[in-house]
């Protein structure tokens, strides 16, 4: 079963690297995907997953933003808590 898409203009990777690939998928199979989100534009960046953290560089395809993210700052917020701190 093959997991792993890319665009069929490059060969395909050797074994050692297709078998990395396939793990990786199914490393992340259970658990919760959040978007990253650009902080200008609200553009998705990317998908991030429950075990990851630290900072990421990234660069939005939309505004050109460009820079470094703490993900910790960027996590999910429940909208309760947004209404909770609205209401002070």
């Amino acid at each position: 079963m093959n997991e792993v898409e890319w665009n069929p203009r490059y060969p395909t990777p050797d074994q050692v690297v297709m078998d990395k690939l396939i793990r990786s998928c199914r490393e992340v199979e259970e658990m919760p995907e959040q978007e990253l989100r650009c902080p200008i534009c609200h553009f998705r960046i990317a998908g991030v997953y429950g075990d990851r953290s630290g900072h990421i560089r990234v660069k939005c395809r939309k505004c050109k933003f460009e820079g470094v993210l703490n993900l910790a700052y960027f996590r999910r917020m429940k909208r309760y808590h947004r209404e909770l701190t609205d209401k002070k």
